[in-house]
């Protein structure tokens, strides 16, 4: 019987030592390869069936420079698969971003989602799909919606 108690707290601790390395963080230069200095503009919208956008202020790209995790996340089979918007799919906030003086941004720049039932920021980067670490503030949705109003 301790052979087995011992045997499965081996595996626990195993099996959570193999979960935390998964969570490694990457800044936005690591994941996206720019930095907030070469961001010239974002716009966003508020659905990803949006067609219009609006600029927001410059003090809301300090936002995009959080924490990000590597996921397993498919962003075009999430928010873009499906038309008209079904109310059983999650939408998002869309952030376009413009860069400056980055090759892997020379004719488009990445586009950011939030997702609107979850809170959590995605993008695709430089080698896969990116989600904040943590769910972005509500004071930057906040920011986000004050700027269409302006």
């Amino acid at each position: 019987m301790k052979k087995i108690l011992v045997f499965g707290f081996i595996l626990l601790l195993i099996c959570t030592l193999v979960s935390c390395t998964n969570n490694k963080t990457y800044s936005l230069k690591e994941a996206g390869g720019f930095e907030i200095s070469n961001i010239s503009g974002v716009s966003a919208s508020e659905s990803v069936y949006q067609s219009s956008a609006w600029p927001i202020s410059i003090d809301a790209y300090q936002y995009l420079d959080c924490k990000y995790i590597k996921v397993d996340f498919n962003i075009q089979e999430e928010y873009l698969s499906s038309w008209p918007s079904s109310e059983e799919k999650d939408d998002a906030y869309c952030l376009y971003v413009d860069v400056e003086n980055v090759d892997t941004y020379i004719e488009f720049g990445p586009i950011f989602y939030i997702s609107h039932n979850t809170g959590y920021m995605y993008f695709d980067g430089i080698d896969g799909t990116y989600r904040s670490k943590n769910p972005v503030p509500n004071n930057f949705i906040e920011m986000i919606k004050a700027d269409y109003y302006r």
